[in-house]
């Protein structure tokens, strides 16, 4: 059985002016069906794994990440 979920990323990137940001809006997607993660453990992992000069997209990648959650209805 498979289920088919629409939930536009290139259009809420886009609408949001995050268009790099396009895979964690299907990842937040993703958990919302399969809830293997929450948002705050991935958070962690990106603070562990992303180098410090780019801890600043962190904030972005968490919004995104909680937007893509709320795609799905």
């Amino acid at each position: 059985d498979v289920s088919v979920y629409k939930i536009g990323a290139l259009d809420v990137g886009a609408e949001n002016k995050m268009m790099s940001a396009f895979n964690l809006f299907v990842l937040g997607s993703y958990l919302k069906v399969r809830p293997i993660l929450n948002s705050t453990d991935i958070v962690s992992a990106l603070k562990k794994s992303l180098p410090e000069r780019h801890h600043n997209l962190i904030p972005m990648n968490e919004k995104a990440i909680l937007k893509g959650m709320d795609l799905i209805k």
